[in-house]
């Protein structure tokens, strides 16, 4: 049965598809959480910025089908064996780190790639229970609320959640996200001062500038549904008298990718050539740039770039707002296509760091205070 949605609903549904920056400037997602918006709105909400239907959408955004999904559950089965054997093994007196993880690809990788959760897993007292599925997305992680049971069935010191990045990505989708010029009413940053960022250098703010001309309102409305799907999810389980009130959660926001077709060649990773033909890297990112006609490297890079830095600003709000939750900030941990698996992906010396963060926070939670944006780039 479709989700009823009151007239107010509606209404404030119309005004972030069609003017995104604005709402979210004046206080929109709140005012949507406030009138009852719920995760069936927001699947709803995800249709119309991708011009889909719900079958669509669950058809594309499926992490358990094909190749993907035998390498998804055959990573999952091993994982979870080794997890079985640490519980088996726990001795008398020491301390243990109880982890619940969910998430995609950097979370889990299928085979050929040490990713951010097989180098946590070297730790011995990191007992980590884990339903990441490399390919999944944020909306369907949400909305299924797998993660309510697995947080009851194996309670954890840390929630560890990673998503959004296919969301956006795959399928070409990314080319509903921009356009040779841009098609907006409202533009998010009209000089390099109204990028208010520490991490930031005035070249970098002005890429962000730059790419505003062909970022499309569906990205900043994808943004603001990424927004109320996490705060829906934060709100749960953060609410007052919630039994999960004194876990701590780790969200992440990726580093800046690098669009290319090029299949990447190491001597340390022979595999890599095949593994980036048979995922087929350039498909995610350059092929719909081209496909909107946006050619210019330094335009794709810049594009990425703004994407990449306004999920993370987005994400790193929450461990602003709430006193539980971290925030693993990659962006600027790699300098240039070399460090990259391929097109979404590290390799696994930059996992290695990224996955240092997550242990300084996870050893260091109650001592580190209220700078909780840990950056990979400091590891």
């Amino acid at each position: 049965m479709d989700k009823i949605v009151t007239s107010e609903q509606q209404r404030l549904i119309n005004e972030l598809l069609s003017d995104p920056v604005h709402f979210v400037q004046d206080g929109g997602i709140q005012d949507l959480i406030s009138v009852g918006i719920d995760y069936k709105h927001l699947r709803g909400m995800i249709c119309r910025i991708y011009d889909i239907n719900e079958d669509r959408l669950h058809e594309i955004s499926n992490a358990n089908k094909g190749t993907l999904g035998k390498l998804n559950r055959k990573s999952t089965k091993n994982r979870n064996k080794l997890y079985e054997k640490k519980i088996d093994k726990q001795e008398l007196g020491k301390k243990y780190y109880r982890l619940y993880v969910e998430g995609d690809s950097w979370f889990q990788f299928p085979r050929f790639m040490k990713d951010i959760i097989d180098w946590l897993n070297d730790h011995d007292d990191f007992l980590i229970k884990s339903d990441a599925y490399g390919g999944d997305w944020i909306t369907n992680i949400i909305y299924e609320g797998q993660y309510i049971e697995g947080l009851t069935t194996y309670p954890p010191d840390a929630f560890l959640i990673s998503g959004g990045g296919n969301d956006l990505v795959g399928d070409h989708r990314l080319a509903v996200m921009v356009s040779k010029e841009s098609r907006i009413k409202t533009k998010k940053y009209n000089s390099l001062g109204e990028i208010n960022s520490p991490i930031l250098n005035d070249k970098e703010k002005q890429m962000i500038l730059d790419a505003q001309k062909h970022l499309n309102k569906e990205f900043y409305a994808l943004l603001a549904v990424f927004e109320l799907q996490y705060s829906l999810m934060f709100g749960q389980l953060y609410a007052e008298k919630s039994k999960f009130s004194e876990m701590i959660t780790i969200t992440q926001g990726y580093d800046y990718p690098v669009p290319s077709p090029k299949r990447r060649v190491s001597f340390r990773t022979p595999l890599q050539p095949l593994v980036n033909s048979v995922l087929d890297t350039g498909n995610w990112l350059y092929t719909p740039l081209k496909i909107k006609g946006i050619i210019d490297e330094y335009a794709q890079r810049s594009i990425m770039f703004a994407m990449i830095f306004e999920f993370n600003e987005m994400l790193s709000g929450f461990s602003k707002k709430y006193e539980k939750i971290f925030h693993v900030d990659s962006r600027g941990l790699t300098s240039g296509q070399k460090d990259w698996y391929d097109e979404l992906h590290l390799k696994k010396s930059y996992y290695k760091r990224v996955a240092k963060a997550y242990e300084h926070i996870i050893r260091n939670y109650e001592s580190i205070g209220d700078n909780r944006i840990v950056r990979s780039k400091d590891f």
